[in-house]
């Protein structure tokens, strides 16, 4: 943890961030230079403080360490093609000194491959992906599924290595959403705004599936 000024007109602030030493920790980290078919190990230590610097929400689902002290952690790597043990699972969390480990944790020290490839340009599949958004009677965001299924069901979309898909990303809720996907590289191709949106989204609602619900118009 460190203290950094993020604009001229503003104090300095107390943030995480990442550094091969407490003296040289910033936000962003530093820069690590790869070379193709070179593998980089990299060894992952959590000196974060035993309380959170920020408020949070302990009705939301997350990691929580059994003794509830300690800041968990885990870092995954975007767009990288790596075994999974090392891609960072959200479920890999460990505390300090790795007082505490989430379920999935197998090993500190990470290595990545750096044998990523070109995919194929030819889109072999073509998927709809939905955010779908859950309130309670007052209002209140309970939860967010995505095709109407939580983050602890089992995967139903399975991309082979070495090919390109087209996914279609639907925000069927109030919020922005930013996103990635994990061991894949992808590119932004278009954004539209819904037609209809509140037609489309109790269509998809009700048989959750985008092209039945006319997606296309």
């Amino acid at each position: 943890m460190t203290n950094q000024k993020f604009h001229r007109d503003l104090p300095q602030t107390p943030v995480f961030a990442y550094g091969a030493s407490w003296r040289t920790v910033t936000v962003p980290g530093l820069t690590i230079e790869a070379l193709h078919g070179v593998g980089t190990y990299v060894t992952w230590e959590n000196h974060l403080p035993s309380k959170h610097i920020l408020p949070w929400d302990p009705t939301i689902p997350t990691a929580i360490p059994a003794t509830k002290t300690g800041v968990p952690t885990v870092v995954h790597l975007h767009g990288g093609m790596h075994e999974p043990a090392n891609d960072g699972n959200a479920n890999s969390w460990f505390t300090a000194g790795l007082k505490e480990k989430g379920p999935n944790w197998s090993k500190p020290t990470y290595r990545y491959n750096n044998n990523q490839q070109p995919g194929n340009l030819c889109a072999t599949q073509t998927r709809y992906i939905a955010m779908y958004e859950y309130t309670s009677d007052t209002g209140e965001t309970t939860h967010l599924y995505i095709n109407g299924k939580p983050y602890e069901a089992l995967a139903t979309e399975t991309p082979k290595a070495g090919t390109s898909e087209i996914w279609n990303v639907i925000n069927l809720t109030e919020d922005n959403h930013p996103m990635h996907i994990h061991l894949a590289v992808f590119t932004v191709l278009d954004q539209t705004e819904l037609v209809k949106a509140e037609e489309f989204k109790a269509c998809m609602s009700k048989m959750n599936d985008a092209i039945k619900c006319e997606i296309s118009k």
